[in-house]
């Protein structure tokens, strides 16, 4: 026999489920589902960047200051949420004010300006509101912050919370990006300060004078890889050379005072390059070897570090017309590894700008030739 009571019921729950009058739905489904709602009732726009992690949006005439609910980043944190932060991360304090400037700057630079849809949506004459931000285009902050190292997931959050965000936060430190680049060594017996500088090597140069308004460094290639004497002493304007230190220096305090520990720091280049002259625009992209330095150390002691590359060297000549045609290498980045005991404790990069080197090249003539 047919209930149909049970029948009547049934349907009403899902009338009502389908509509969805009382919030079944979470508000980025419905975003997703209705573009009208998405458009008009929570798209906010970014008009100011308050911190890494606070920002004025507005609404027609509502204006609300919005904070991210789930991160804590440096630069933005109570007492309460430095002491968990120093716990997860081994930050040295002369980069501390490095990533707190590049949380906000990568901040600025996705929001500001932007559409942006808050979740939960403020209410009417809410004046302040912890919530989640995605920026249309552009995704969720909180997940783009934690994948560049820029912040760490709070502390105690609500597991449905927690596994929307931890693999975001697990990629970034399996990577070492951001901020884990300065701490993979959190977890062992180290605090570590790591500096990296391309300087000139050339400690007796001779000022540059015969040439004046130098050319593109993107020429014709007049030549592949003669002798200077046979391009014709008459034709040489300019013959340049320059050679660039790599140096990389650590310093390093061991806390476990009850261990012996033989320490490597190591550097690899990685360069564009020609072994036969041309302009630069034919340079191809190389790595060089390691170079590396090792200590032993009893624990307890603080030790510093210095590894220094091969000289790598730059020339140029400047024929006929004023075209440049270069021989040699450029450093363009590098990478940074500590080693304790054979395995790695801690690893870095930096990229250089190839000014530093061209412009070293300008100011400089090699007596040798």
């Amino acid at each position: 026999m047919i209930n149909f009571k049970i029948i009547v019921c049934l349907s009403t729950i899902l009338f009502l489920t389908a509509c969805d009058p009382l919030g079944f739905l979470d508000d980025d489904t419905k975003s997703v589902s209705n573009d009208k709602s998405y458009d008009d009732q929570n798209r906010w726009e970014c008009v100011d960047v308050l911190s890494a992690k606070s920002f004025l949006c507005v609404l027609g005439n509502q204006s609300v200051t919005v904070e991210l609910e789930n991160v804590i980043i440096p630069g933005c944190l109570s007492e309460k949420e430095k002491e968990f932060f120093d716990k997860q991360v081994s930050l040295p304090q002369s980069n501390f004010k490095k990533f707190t400037d590049s949380a906000f700057d990568f901040s600025s630079n996705l929001l500001f300006g932007m559409d942006v849809s808050l979740s939960p949506s403020p209410k009417k004459n809410m004046a302040f509101s912890k919530t989640r931000v995605t920026v249309i285009p552009g995704g969720d902050v909180e997940a783009r912050l934690l994948s560049e190292g820029l912040a760490i997931l709070k502390d105690n959050l609500n597991p449905q919370v927690e596994d929307r965000y931890i693999a975001y936060q697990q990629k970034a430190l399996e990577y070492g990006d951001g901020f884990w680049a300065q701490s993979i060594a959190n977890t062992n017996d180290f605090e570590i300060d790591v500096t990296v500088s391309l300087v000139p090597a050339n400690l007796n140069v001779i000022v540059r004078q015969k040439v004046k308004n130098l050319p593109e460094f993107h020429s014709v290639d007049l030549y592949n890889g003669p002798k200077f004497t046979e391009i014709g002493s008459k034709s040489i304007e300019d013959i340049s050379n320059t050679e660039m230190k790599l140096i990389a220096e650590a310093s390093i305090r061991i806390k476990n005072t009850k261990t012996m520990y033989e320490l490597t720091l190591r550097v690899k280049p990685h360069v564009i390059e020609k072994e036969f002259s041309g302009p630069l625009n034919t340079f191809k992209k190389a790595e060089l070897d390691w170079e590396e330095n090792i200590v032993s150390a009893r624990g307890g002691e603080k030790v510093s570090l210095n590894t220094e590359c091969q000289l790598i060297e730059l020339s140029r000549v400047i024929k006929g017309a004023n075209v440049s045609v270069f021989t040699g290498a450029i450093v363009e980045s590098c990478d940074v590894e500590i080693l304790s005991n054979g395995k790695i404790i801690y690893k870095t990069g930096k990229q250089f700008p190839k000014e530093i080197t061209l412009k070293t090249l300008n100011e400089t003539a090699d007596s040798s030739f």
